[in-house]
């Protein structure tokens, strides 16, 4: 089943603005990749058979477009995927896995081969040859990105195409790849395509993979447990996701990909309300983040949880809170919808400033104004000194050091020291 083989592929990557957010980056599909990484005496032969196809019927060369698939897709080396995952898929840092450790040679080692494709992401760069590395080594090194597709992953849904795996990084010459070209590519072409209108994924580490959430969200994916099972997604560490393609166009499809147009998520879209938060500091994130992904691990696998206990520490101990007050699965469940939609309330409504009495508004009828910070503290400044000590008290002001108050003494002191002695040489000068 070949995906990225239709001509919508080509309807999306010669897309002008698709083009554009490209910058100079090429996509290339099964077909493409092969004869780009393969030996260069395989090309001659590949050449020769597109010349003999160019006086063929247009039913034989489709034919024999899907039986080079076929061929490649059982060919193609278990290696090959397995070193594009382990050269992409890590923090070009760091070179620690991006996605966990061993994620990606999972995901490989359950692919169906048959039923598989992929689009990878090459930079324009010139492939260099040295002595301790050989022509395939150098050319792995110039791939930013790739997406592996597979049909019909999901038992339960055997005609729908789902994200096996993507991954992006930067290459040495500075090139890289955004995910949402790649997974625009692969929506394209399903809705451009004969396919059911539909795409599933799992959310690698679930809500903790904020990146990756906010990445596919944008794209169209929503949250969907009633994919988690053994006849679909079986590993509760990771979201089970799933997007509806029948009221999209190309357009929009484009349009989200090159971060043209934003997606309008609803509530019923997005019940975290990590998408809608905007921009919050990075403690209140962690929380909401906290609060997410052990509430949907819980509805999926309560027991499982309760068993092994293997969450991570950061969800560890909310677990534990819970688990010493006895609480059961739908009373942590009702708990963690609470601890969230409390944390969203303080988000989207920041505490207002008191009011004022109405026969006072100001304490002690002092002249002054309310300051608050960004979490809804507020403190009444009255006067530059009460002020300062009232803000200083509340702890949203840090007091001044005796080294600061000195070097600012001593500064004040020059700039008098300055201002004297320029006067008296304004003086001298006008005695002359």
């Amino acid at each position: 089943m070949a995906l990225f083989l239709n001509p919508a592929l080509d309807e999306f990557r010669n897309n002008s603005d698709v083009v554009a957010a490209l910058n100079g980056v090429r996509l290339y599909n099964l077909t493409e990749f092969n004869e780009w990484y393969g030996p260069g005496e395989s090309r001659q032969s590949e050449r020769i058979t597109k010349e003999a196809m160019k006086s063929a019927p247009k039913a034989q060369k489709l034919e024999f477009l899907r039986q080079t698939s076929v061929n490649q897709k059982e060919t193609i080396a278990y290696e090959v995927l397995l070193k594009l995952a382990n050269t992409v898929c890590r923090n070009p840092i760091t070179q620690q896995p991006a996605i966990g450790e061993g994620y990606g040679k999972h995901a490989i080692d359950n692919l169906k081969y048959k039923e598989f494709d992929i689009l990878v992401a090459v930079d324009p760069g010139e492939i260099k040859t040295g002595r301790t590395k050989t022509v395939s080594q150098h050319k792995l090194e110039h791939v930013v990105g790739f997406i592996i597709a597979e049909y019909g992953e999901c038992k339960k849904k055997p005609e729908v195409w789902s994200v096996n795996l993507i991954c992006t990084t930067r290459t040495k010459l500075g090139y890289s790849i955004k995910g949402g070209l790649l997974m625009g590519a692969f929506l394209y072409c399903i809705k451009m395509g004969s396919y059911i209108p539909e795409a599933v994924l799992e959310l690698a580490d679930g809500y903790i993979n904020t990146s990756g959430f906010f990445s596919y969200t944008k794209m169209g994916f929503n949250k969907d447990l009633s994919l988690y099972g053994d006849d679909c997604f079986s590993d509760s560490g990771n979201l089970p996701m799933s997007a509806d393609l029948t009221n999209l166009d190309g357009t929009t499809i484009i349009n989200r990909a090159i971060d043209k147009e934003r997606r309008i998520v609803t509530e019923a879209d997005d019940d975290s309300g990590l998408f809608n938060a905007g921009k919050i500091s990075p403690s209140l994130q962690k929380k909401l983040v906290i609060y997410n992904d052990l509430l949907y691990r819980v509805q999926i696998a309560y027991d499982v949880i309760r068993r092994e206990q293997y969450l991570r520490d950061d969800l560890s101990s909310t677990w534990n809170a819970m688990a010493t007050k006895n609480f059961n699965r739908n009373q942590m469940i009702d708990e963690l919808v609470r601890k969230r939609d409390t944390l969203l309330d303080s988000i989207s409504n920041p505490a207002a400033p008191p009011l004022p009495p109405a026969a006072n508004p100001n304490p002690n009828g002092s002249i002054g104004r309310w300051v608050c910070d960004n979490v809804g503290k507020c403190v009444f400044v009255a006067g530059v000194g009460v002020g300062v000590a009232a803000l200083k008290s509340s702890g949203m002001l840090g007091g001044k050091t005796k080294r600061y108050r000195n070097r600012n003494s001593n500064r004040n002191r020059k700039t008098k020291h300055a201002r004297n002695r320029s006067k008296t040489s304004r003086n001298k000068r006008y005695k002359k």
